[in-house]
Formats: C-alpha cells, sequence, structure tokens
C-alpha cells in the first residue's frame, strides 16, 4: 500500500514577512536593537542598490543585519545596557557575536554564515559581502547611540572608517567608495 502525503498547501513567508519576524524578535529583547538592525539593513539595500548587487546579494546583506543582533537575545539586560566595565563589555560583545554566528549557521544560509564570521574581525574580510557588510556596520554602528557614548557625528565615523583602513581591519577600496556615496 502506498501511502501519498498531502501536499502542503501553506505558502511560505515572503521575504520581507521573514524580516519582520527577525525584527519582532530583537524588539521584544530591546528596541534598540531592532532600530539598528533596520538602519543597517535600510543602509545596506540602499547601498547594494548603488553598487549594482544582485537581489540575492543584497537580500543576504539585509538578513545578516538581523542575524548579527540575534545572538543577543540571548543576554542579561545588564549586559544590553552597555553600562558595564569595558573588559565585562567586551566580554558580552563576543558572546553575543558568538550566539549570532551559531544562529547563522543553524539557519543553513551560508552567505548569511560567512557574512556573520567574517565582518566583526579585525582584519579585511575575505569575502566581499563580508567586507561591505563591515564598513556600513561599522558607519551605522558609530552613528547610533550606545550605553557608553552618544552618537557619533558622520565626520567621526567617517574617521573611525579611515582609521579602520590604517590598521588594515577594513578595505579601502569599499570604504572610499561607499564614503564617496554619502556625498552625493
Amino acid at each position: 500500500m502506498v501511502v501519498s502525503r498531502a501536499k502542503d498547501t501553506m505558502s511560505s513567508p515572503s521575504f520581507n514577512q521573514f524580516l519582520a519576524t527577525l525584527r519582532t524578535q530583537l524588539r521584544i529583547k530591546a528596541n534598540w536593537l531592532a532600530n539598528e538592525s533596520v538602519v543597517l539593513d535600510d543602509n545596506l539595500r540602499t547601498y547594494g542598490l548603488i553598487i549594482e548587487l544582485t537581489t540575492t546579494e543584497i537580500r543576504q546583506l539585509q538578513v545578516a543585519a538581523y542575524i548579527k543582533n540575534m545572538g543577543a537575545i540571548y543576554l542579561g539586560n545588564e549586559a544590553l545596557s552597555q553600562e558595564m566595565p569595558s573588559a565585562v563589555l567586551q566580554s558580552a560583545i563576543k558572546t553575543w557575536q558568538l550566539l549570532s554566528l551559531e544562529i547563522a549557521v543553524a539557519s543553513g544560509m551560508e552567505s548569511v554564515t560567512t557574512i556573520i564570521e567574517q565582518y566583526a574581525m579585525r582584519q579585511i574580510p575575505e569575502n566581499r559581502l563580508a567586507s561591505i557588510f563591515q564598513v556600513v556596520n561599522v558607519w551605522v554602528s558609530c552613528l547610533m547611540p550606545k550605553g557608553y557614548r552618544p552618537p557619533m557625528t558622520p565626520h567621526d565615523a567617517k574617521t573611525t572608517l579611515l582609521q579602520r583602513v590604517e590598521l588594515g581591519w577594513s578595505d579601502r577600496a569599499v570604504v572610499d567608495h561607499f564614503l564617496s556615496t554619502l556625498n552625493r
């Protein structure tokens, strides 16, 4: 006897619904986590269109904008306040990054995993999308308020990106092109 399986008639959620679900999960934990991811998503999408990335590449960057903060869901509220001694804060951030990487790996999205794995390293990412993500993420992170500092000015954010180039942490071509698009 052959048992037939009924076709699953439920459609998969749209990409925007998927991002909305991730955003909601971040907002439940801390509003600023969701806000940072939304701003990063918007900047990545805009820059991706400027440099003519494919729709798939832009979507990979967009998903990474949310996944990078998903590890924070598992941290205590004290760590998220970012108002703790520097050594403790650095440890919490490292844990957050590792948890986000685990979530990316578990998602099965290899390209997103590569982005999450490479963007936070203090070296130029080997992967092109990770390099783009890293630069745009630094820009957005500088402009967002943190528990330990107010938002930086665009001038200070630019200086931070240029310092990262000098330290060999960010790709000069990506930084220069990204900064040139801000002047348009």
